[in-house]
């Protein structure tokens, strides 16, 4: 088994750290608010909006479509490197982190101090859910699939086929009943970053549903350092020592 550690070179692409609460109502002076005691840190403001769309049918033919009017759901705002991204949401908040990945030990702290914000002005009494989710994208060597070089447990060819896998998605979702908790693995083929390498896409999404009294912050807090630990056991479960040495 792979030993956990740090890596010089880890191929995370996208960290974030996610609360869901049951939907709050949201106003833009709210918004506003949240928005002025973080512009010091995230300066770029991006409206999030709704909106519905219908289309009925009768006899099997379309009628007109109708469409509501957008309504405000959430601000996020970006720090002006853009390499931080914050969301605060009527249906909860998420702090997003780009390359180049800093450390957990520094996402989570801000994750806290964030959350703590949009508690105080949106006032919600439960938290649903809390997830931590990692996108990697893991270099392969040159244009031609050969996973078993990078994945301990690559996706099996049928015996007997021909031909060589020119696309791959596959994704499956655990659950442990003994800590609730649940992670999603998704992994893909996709377009090369630097040609003549192949890339591959590891997503990583641990989460856990629940109803937390948003008052008990610990209860909930405590989860995440479970998940981000069954990240990690996810990612260096799934790559090979090969795999792994080229990120030391």
């Amino acid at each position: 088994m792979s030993r956990i550690r740090s890596l010089k070179h880890p191929p995370i692409t996208e960290a974030l750290i996610d609360l869901r609460v049951p939907d709050v109502s949201v106003a833009k002076e709210q918004l506003d608010k949240l928005a002025s005691l973080v512009a010091r840190d995230y300066p770029e403001v991006v409206p999030l909006k709704r909106f519905e769309a219908r289309l009925d049918v009768v006899d099997g033919q379309p009628l007109a479509a109708e469409a509501s009017e957008p309504d405000l759901r959430g601000y996020a705002l970006k720090s002006e490197t853009g390499e931080q991204l914050v969301q605060f949401r009527s249906d909860g908040f998420t702090l997003n982190r780009l390359r180049p990945y800093t450390s957990w030990e520094t996402l989570l702290p801000e994750a806290r101090r964030l959350w703590g914000l949009f508690v105080d002005v949106f006032h919600p009494e439960t938290v649903s859910k809390v997830a931590v989710r990692y996108i990697n994208h893991v270099q392969l060597d040159g244009m031609r699939v050969q996973l078993q070089k990078s994945l301990k447990s690559p996706m099996p060819i049928p015996e007997g086929l021909t031909g060589e896998m020119a696309s791959l998605l596959t994704s499956v979702v655990l659950y442990d009943q003994r800590t609730q908790n649940s992670v999603r693995i998704t992994q893909s083929l996709e377009p090369p970053h630097q040609p003549p390498n192949l890339v591959m896409l590891l997503d990583i999404d641990a989460f856990q549903a629940g109803a937390w009294d948003v008052a008990n912050s610990e209860a909930y807090w405590s989860v995440f350092e479970q998940l981000h630990t069954l990240k990690n056991e996810v990612f260096f479960k799934t790559l090979t020592d090969t795999a792994l040495e080229k990120l030391e």
